[in-house]
């Protein structure tokens, strides 16, 4: 099966940041045609079939395009601001194009492109901006062969950036008969199977169940604060799949555990909108899990020891 709509000749733009709720409906007859003529609209999803935030409208020409990106980003869908840009596949080439999330605002252009220059030759380098001119955390990277594209999915997917998890994955790949396709990647979008649970960069331990770069760690909670609460809030920002509320052997709370979202984008959200906000008097501290172990007898992993965040 065929994965990813074709480029359009620059009549197409790449959304993202739009809750994992909202229907391809809903965008194809209510937001994008506030632009213009809609020809075709692709929700990109997991394996799942569920919605991970993303994905690619095809206007009836490139003005119209244009027009979208110029009054379309930003706009509040569902609670959440839509980033749009134009479709940087329809002149490069996919194939050697990784698109590439989770850089911290602060990271420079020069910096990070210095990163991506150590795989290959860059041929296209595009770090997406705000309006303002503030970095997006995101973009693509073409390089001039698609051999030096997966080489920069092989060595920067999961190295740390400035205290983040940078994520790596080809910018569009279609599926392969009997090609196992990692939940992590979107349609349009995909990776190489299996790199939603691969080892990090620099000796990390991965620890737990599920995917590594779609958990949090959290912590310095209020220890009067409850579960559902705390829940609540991490479930504003992304589908939760496994929420650890550590106890100690009386059942009162320790103040920290773990959050797993089905996407690595709410893990990537919880950490951008969720750290350091005050919570019942405390500041909540959130940080990519990296192996942090689950006190004996409190809920968790229950392998004994437990650091300090």
């Amino acid at each position: 099966a065929q994965r990813g709509k074709a480029p359009a000749n620059g009549t197409s733009v790449f959304f993202s940041n739009v809750p994992y709720g909202t229907t391809a409906g809903y965008l194809t007859s209510k937001i994008f045609p506030q632009a213009g003529r809609v020809k075709e609209l692709e929700l990109y999803t997991n394996a799942r079939g569920t919605s991970i935030g993303a994905g690619i409208a095809i206007f009836d020409s490139a003005e119209t395009a244009q027009y979208a990106v110029d009054t379309l980003h930003d706009m509040e869908v569902d609670g959440r601001p839509m980033l749009v840009k134009l479709d940087e596949r329809a002149g490069g080439n996919p194939n050697a194009t990784v698109f590439f999330n989770g850089v911290p605002y602060a990271t420079t252009e020069g910096y990070l492109r210095s990163k991506f220059e150590a795989c290959g030759t860059i041929t296209d380098f595009d770090l997406w901006r705000r309006p303002d001119g503030s970095s997006h955390g995101m973009g693509t990277c073409e390089y001039s062969t698609a051999q030096e594209a997966e080489h920069a999915m092989e060595t920067l997917h999961g190295l740390m950036v400035d205290g983040r998890r940078l994520m790596v994955q080809n910018d569009k790949r279609p599926e392969r008969e009997g090609e196992e396709i990692s939940e992590t990647a979107p349609r349009g979008r995909k990776g190489r199977g299996g790199k939603g649970d691969r080892q990090p960069k620099g000796g990390g331990k991965w620890s737990g169940k599920g995917y590594a770069d779609r958990r949090v760690f959290w912590s310095n909670a209020n220890w009067e604060t409850t579960e559902g609460y705390l829940r609540s809030r991490f479930e504003k920002v992304g589908t939760v799949v496994d929420f650890d509320f550590w106890r100690r052997p009386d059942g009162s709370s320790l103040g920290k555990g773990t959050c797993e979202f089905d996407h690595y984008m709410g893990a990537w959200r919880a950490l951008e909108s969720l750290h350091g906000v005050e919570i019942d008097g405390f500041s909540l501290l959130v940080k990519s899990d990296e192996g942090v172990q689950a006190p004996k007898g409190g809920k968790g992993r229950g392998r004994g020891g437990w650091g300090k965040y």
